[in-house]
């Protein structure tokens, strides 16, 4: 298994390109099978760069037998290294801004405090997962007079989404009654935590096709009581991270 450049339809038709690096080669045919593999470095001197992050094009020609000839069959295909295997949206936050709106089709980004405007959810590199450098951050709420509060980050779909399933990594530092954390879609509870976690874990929401609203929602002190001392606590942050929130249709493969 090695590398070439095509350089014309008669002979030769292609020649062996000078820097050979492909690693992991293998070459088997079976049962009419043919099955090749290799490791590629993403970025080389003189060659199309393959993203780590993007939309990436490959073009491939089949042929009918193992002499050179004209292909039996051609085609392309897109794919991004960087969605999990089945995903048909995924966001990291890795473009480095929040709140935003994606292209169409995609959903839209969006955050909220009806007590104070800038008291929101916002991007951060304080916590992410072990596939990324930012995350969303819930924000700091905690007043030592314990007035109640609440932000949201919220993802509204757009109306042509499959029915499926919406994955997204959290990490709930929250400790009740001082505060708490909920998601909801369309307005119905669908999960909540009321205690600290100290790594990300996944958490999956059913959705119905169509346009939703999914609200990430972090509450501080929810029941308006008197605040226990700040010792009782000592592993909470009293923030909510989210990272990694990815759709995966029904019927696809599922990470």
């Amino acid at each position: 298994v090695k590398k070439y450049n095509l350089v014309g339809k008669i002979s030769p038709v292609y020649e062996e390109m000078t820097a050979q690096t492909l690693e992991n080669t293998s070459l088997t045919q079976e049962a009419g099978v043919t099955k090749m593999t290799f490791t590629k470095i993403l970025v080389e001197p003189d060659e199309i760069p393959i993203l780590e992050t993007g939309n990436n094009i490959f073009l491939y020609a089949i042929g009918s037998s193992n002499q050179m000839g004209y292909h039996l069959e051609r085609n392309s295909f897109d794919i991004d290294f960087s969605l999990p295997s089945g995903a048909t949206y995924y966001n990291g936050f890795e473009e480095g801004d929040f709140p935003f709106v994606l292209k169409q089709g995609n959903p839209e980004w969006t955050t909220s405090n009806n007590d104070d405007a800038d008291l929101v959810w916002e991007l951060t590199a304080e916590k992410a997962s072990s596939r990324s450098v930012y995350s969303i951050r819930s924000p700091a709420l905690y007043n030592e007079e314990g007035t109640p509060g609440v932000s949201s980050a919220t993802l509204t779909t757009s109306a042509d989404w499959p029915a499926g399933v919406l994955y997204f990594s959290v990490l709930e530092s929250v400790a009740y009654p001082l505060d708490n954390f909920q998601y909801t879609v369309d307005g119905v509870i669908r999960g909540q935590a009321m205690k600290t976690t100290t790594s990300f874990e996944e958490k999956a929401i059913q959705l119905s096709s169509g346009r939703h609203i999914i609200d990430f929602v972090y509450k501080f002190n929810p029941e308006d009581v008197p605040l226990p001392p700040p010792n009782v606590f000592p592993d909470r942050i009293g923030a909510v991270f989210i990272d990694e929130v990815y759709f995966v249709p029904y019927g696809s493969a599922i990470p």
